[in-house]
């Protein structure tokens, strides 16, 4: 990704604002929101920030995947998940 903008807001840590517009239907935002309280259901860790990417470089389509920070036992990592893909075209 490009260099983004960097926004402060009240009770948010940051909000990193790339200039790529991705349009989401509403089922994929309850896909999303439901998986971020499924792996992070205390909201104890950074769970409840997103990543979303869109890869639109197969030329047919755009993948949609989301990136969630996770913390099994005392590790750390990315759960990745694809939200949309060549299945739903």
């Amino acid at each position: 990704m490009g260099a983004g903008f960097k926004f402060k807001q009240k009770q948010r840590s940051e909000v990193y604002l790339d200039m790529n517009k991705i349009t989401l239907h509403r089922d994929d935002l309850e896909t999303i929101l439901k998986l971020v309280d499924r792996l992070n259901p205390d909201h104890t860790i950074d769970g409840d920030k997103v990543t979303i990417t869109a890869d639109n470089s197969s030329g047919i389509g755009v993948i949609i995947a989301v990136e969630i920070p996770i913390d099994i036992n005392g590790v750390t990592g990315t759960f990745n998940k694809v939200i949309v893909d060549s299945t739903e075209w």
